[in-house]
């Protein structure tokens, strides 16, 4: 006799679904991660399975002191170890229950790159150093390193098969295996400071200083280039979501462009003001949320439909954060 299944089963089969068409090939990332890397998945979707807080805390839980600036997004991973980057050259692992440090690696050089969490539990991470590093979680040390001759300021994104991909500040794009050997390199003509995206078809989107926005294959061949995106370089990171790529340029606008072809889909204006633009965030019904120079918060139909703008009054540098119930977080400068 067939027998339903319990409605848990539905539910969570429903949301493994979504995720599949959201972030695509998730099997790279470490399994019931909470943040496995930067924008919650290879697609930028920025999506997370859990709920944020329904009321703002009257003070923080905890709170802890690196000796320098933060600049690098926190992963956070199944069993809840909190890791991220300092300004001051370490990278520290953090206890989520009262923010106790587990323990820290001196890489000697400023982390402005935001962790991924590989499937066996290995982080990468990039540094000022001019390398991405490989960190075992267990014996707290480096495991593998690859110089890229130039800073590393982007954030790794992990594909499919456990592939690394990265850019540096020398203006090459890099595929590594996961014990960071080079698979292949792309040349670019300008620093690459931006995480790439990872299409649900293995796409790979990532953005350049010369001006671009960079579609390639799995194996490193060009698809397409968009051009003339801003005029003194792209500092947004690319989001993927049903067939297009979203990015940001510092003309202050929001572009989408066909993720097969290259072809322009539309462009909107986000406000007017200054050139600092955020990267996008895709929500599972499509909208997508961008901060822009006019100090606001815009969302946006797959269409280019503006459904709402939500004043800041400071900079969004970087994706909202998107939780389960369609909750929207964002940092902000100061006024």
């Amino acid at each position: 006799m067939h027998e339903d299944p319990a409605p848990q089963q539905v539910v969570r089969s429903t949301e493994q679904a979504l995720e599949t068409s959201l972030c695509g090939d998730m099997t790279g990332l470490q399994a019931n991660a909470a943040s496995p890397m930067r924008g919650g998945c290879p697609s930028h979707a920025s999506q997370s399975s859990l709920y944020g807080p329904a009321t703002i805390p009257a003070q923080p839980n905890w709170a802890r002191d690196t000796l320098w600036d933060v600049r690098s997004a926190p992963a956070v991973s199944s069993d809840g170890t909190i890791y991220m980057g300092s300004d001051d050259g370490n990278f520290y692992a953090i206890n989520p229950a009262n923010g106790a440090e587990k323990w820290r690696l001196l890489l000697w050089n400023q982390i402005k790159s935001s962790p991924a969490i590989g499937a066996n539990g290995t982080i990468y991470v990039g540094s000022n150093a001019n390398k991405v590093h490989a960190i075992s979680p267990t014996t707290h040390a480096e495991i593998a390193s690859f110089d890229t001759l130039g800073d590393v300021t982007a954030s790794p994104t992990i594909g499919a098969a456990g592939v690394v991909y990265i850019g540096s500040q020398t203006g090459k794009f890099y595929a590594l295996n996961a014990n960071l050997t080079k698979k292949w390199e792309f040349a670019t003509g300008g620093a690459i400071r931006t995480s790439a995206a990872v299409g649900p078809d293995g796409g790979i989107y990532f953005s350049s200083d010369d001006n671009k926005l960079y579609a390639l294959t799995p194996t490193g061949a060009s698809k397409w280039s968009a051009q003339a995106l801003g005029v003194t370089g792209v500092e947004s990171s690319p989001a993927v979501a049903n067939g297009k790529v979203y990015v940001a340029s510092n003309q202050n606008k929001l572009h989408a462009f066909d993720a097969a072809t290259g072809n322009l889909v539309w462009e909107r204006a986000l406000g007017t003001g200054t050139s600092y633009v955020g990267s996008p965030a895709v929500d599972a019904n499509g909208v997508v949320y961008v901060g822009g120079g006019d100090f606001a918060l815009h969302a946006f139909t797959p269409d280019g439909n503006e459904l709402w703008t939500y004043p800041t009054l400071g900079a969004i540098l970087a994706a909202p954060a998107i939780d389960k119930a369609g909750t929207v977080y964002f940092g902000k400068s100061p006024s």
